[in-house]
């Protein structure tokens, strides 16, 4: 290919997501027949999911990993189609997914942008078809002219932290993602081998990947993830709340900033970051090897010019600086000489020299093990460990390492970048250290025998090890039903891990005695309100979701007895519970055994409930619902309050009537009986408002 080459040729796969009307579920609906499966699909869209959006279309870019770097970029399309509801009426999202070579498109520095032009109005086939030929445009590399709004973004990215922009609701989908091109524009291509970004994601969504992203709001951090950076979007400047803590440090970017600034003022430095296309992640190992490729090129040593970086370095540490020759790597020059690392470099190059000295490796085993025995390494230096250990991938599955050695190598590793205690956030840690995949058996084996070692081992952590260890097989005997209902719920747990750890309650519930599921299970889940609550707050925007887990969670444990469920929930229990999804749960499974008393006890909880504005509750509590305390029951009312607790009833009725109507209605049905429908019964205002005027009408006769 030449240089007046405009256009690339290159292959297309492809996927469509969506839901068909009878679907419970989001689905792959169809799929290119190349090397990606339909199984690969569905993870990456799972992973580079932008959450339930209100705001469409929006485009999502990401990449698919293969091997040590991303072998696909893609770009998906996030929309509506007409008529798409599903079976209780929502709306549906539909996803276009397109990927392309990496190896392809980095040598003509495809844009986004180029990207979304070419695949915008591609329509999928229904059906599984091969993949297809397309050609993407070469975008000119001269420096955009919101380049300055765009440079302190590309420095926050440098850290490691995600990037949440808020406050640009007012600018367009393509605008924000011309931001996002210019924001990459200023970062070497190869940086696009590990990036993913959103036009916009939902601000209840805490689970996505993107590394930069638009949202309503900045979304709250899980407990084994980083902490976003905060960009509130301003016509005049970006106004920047930064994250307390950074996963690389904040010199890196700094520096990166203080060598381009100047340079965006003269000839187009962007054509030469294009050209820069070896695959790079935005770890601490792979920001050092991009400053120290910068600094070779202007052929400055480290230590003859200024770095802020380095003065932090002499400033903050009373240790003496070790001075690297200048063909070590930047950590070496910028750090104080630490023995760990040097043992962990030592142990590197001996497995990535099959023909040193054997004994090597056990040297420096030993040393690191005498580290150890010096005293537990401080949460600062932990992270550099861990940095050092994941670039030199000390922890993958084809280690040069006879098998029985394993276990023990991975354990002092595992001390080093850890502590003696694995908990959930580090077992997350070591998942990202292996690019997000499962560690093998040995691996497993040393983390079980680390969690063994520990009274106060965390269970989840120990029961996502030991599952992965019996390759999903029930652990019946390790972990009764009460402890996995105890973890199942956790809103830290990342998404696989709860689903992982809630299909194994679910099958310990089935294969439990019923005696103890009723002298322990269903107390614990009485006093827990049957998880409705927890299971509202993981996915408060997918009903779906929630009545479905409901169901499982009912059926496991009431099994043949479907009107128990009725019983405990919503007939005259103290204990009331507020959330739809469980009274369409429990409607689901008992088809109304007594549908007037659970409608005007859920209604009672909903007036009880503090999630409820106070307007709404007002409105309930004037038509009767209202719960006694004292009796565990809805309250009967005053002397010649008939007339209330007759509205009450015809409110009842209204909701079951409705419930019924929508189980009734067929696929073929128009949709916008369903979206009618299902607005009635999430909004109890519309029904309190149609009983009101009946009142106001019987007052006028």
């Amino acid at each position: 290919m030449t240089g007046s080459d405009a256009k690339i040729a290159v292959p297309v796969q492809w996927a469509w997501q969506g839901k068909a009307p009878d679907d419970r579920g989001y689905r792959l609906l169809a799929c290119s027949t190349g090397n990606i499966s339909a199984g690969n699909f569905e993870e990456i869209l799972d992973r580079f999911a932008p959450g339930t959006l209100d705001k469409l279309p929006q485009v999502t870019v990401s990449y698919v990993p293969g091997g040590d770097s991303a072998e696909y970029l893609s770009i998906a399309f996030h929309e509506e189609a007409a008529g798409g509801l599903d079976r209780l009426g929502r709306d549906v999202t539909f996803t276009r997914f397109f990927c392309v070579p990496y190896s392809q498109v980095a040598p003509g520095a495809v844009s986004y942008l180029a990207m979304y032009q070419a695949f915008e109005r591609i329509r999928l086939p229904d059906t599984a078809a091969p993949p297809f030929t397309i050609e993407l445009s070469r975008p000119a590399t001269a420096i955009p002219g919101s380049v300055m709004r765009a440079l302190p973004v590309t420095e926050l990215l440098l850290t490691g932290n995600p990037v949440c922009i808020v406050g640009a609701e007012s600018t367009s989908m393509a605008e924000r993602l011309a931001y996002i091109d210019t924001v990459m524009s200023l970062l070497p291509y190869g940086m696009r081998a590990e990036m993913a970004a959103a036009t916009w994601t939902s601000s209840t969504y805490r689970l996505h990947k993107f590394r930069l992203f638009f949202s309503e709001a900045p979304r709250r951090a899980a407990e084994s993830s980083p902490e976003d950076h905060v960009v509130r979007w301003r016509p005049d400047a970006m106004a920047i709340t930064r994250a307390p803590e950074t996963r690389v440090p904040k010199e890196y970017g700094d520096e990166y900033r203080q060598w381009l600034q100047p340079l965006l003022e003269g000839p187009s430095i962007t054509t030469e970051l294009a050209q820069d296309t070896t695959a790079r992640a935005f770890k601490t190992a792979d920001i050092d090897q991009m400053l120290d490729g910068i600094q070779a090129k202007q052929q400055k040593h480290f230590w003859n010019r200024p770095s802020k970086r380095r003065e932090n370095a002499m400033k903050n540490d009373e240790a003496p600086i070790r001075m690297a020759p200048s063909q070590g790597s930047r950590h070496e020059r910028m750090a104080p000489y630490d023995p760990v690392e040097a043992l962990i470099e030592g142990i590197a190059t001996s497995l990535n020299n099959p023909a040193g000295d054997p004994r090597a490796l056990g040297a420096y085993l030993d040393g690191l093990r005498r580290q150890l025995g010096l005293g537990a390494p401080g949460d600062e230096s932990r992270e550099r460990y861990q940095a050092r250990i994941a670039h030199h991938a000390l922890l993958r599955d084809d280690l040069p390492i006879a098998r029985d050695k394993k276990v023990g190598f991975y354990k002092v590793l595992l001390r080093v970048a850890f502590g003696e205690t694995i908990g959930y956030a580090e077992y997350c840690t070591i998942e990202r250290m292996l690019h997000d995949e499962t560690p093998d058996r040995s691996l497993l084996q040393a983390i079980d025998e680390m969690l063994g070692a520990d009274q106060n081992a965390d269970l989840r952590t120990l029961f996502i090890v030991r599952s992965s260890l019996k390759k999903g097989k029930h652990l019946k005997s390790e972990f009764d039903p009460a402890q996995l209902l105890g973890i199942a719920t956790d809103l830290q747990l990342q998404e696989g891990h709860a689903r992982l750890i809630w299909d194994a309650t679910v099958t310990a519930l089935k294969e439990a005695r019923a005696a103890d599921l009723e002298r322990v299970i269903l107390p614990f889940l009485r006093e827990r309100r049957f998880l409705a609550l927890e299971l509202q707050a993981r996915a408060p925007m997918d009903l779906t979701f929630q009545v479905s887990t409901l169901v499982d969670l009912l059926t496991a444990v009431y099994r043949d007895r479907a009107g128990y469920a009725f019983l405990d929930v919503f007939a005259g229990s103290s204990q009331h519970y507020p959330t739809l999804a469980l009274l369409l749960a429990v409607c689901q499974l008992t088809a109304y055994v007594d549908g007037t008393t659970m409608v005007v006890n859920f209604m009672c909880g909903l007036a009880d409930s503090p999630t409820v504005p106070d307007d709404a509750r007002l409105a309930l509590t004037r038509f009767g619902f209202q719960w006694d305390a004292s009796r565990g029951e809805p309250e009967e009312g005053a002397a010649g309050s008939g007339e209330v607790a007759q509205t009450r009833l015809d409110v009842a009725a209204s909701m079951i009537e409705a419930i019924e109507y929508m189980n009734s209605l067929q696929p073929s049905d128009p949709q916008r009986k369903r979206a009618n429908l299902f607005r009635r019964m999430l909004n109890p205002s519309g029904e309190l408002a149609v009983a009101e005027k009946k009142s106001q009408d019987s007052d006028g006769r």
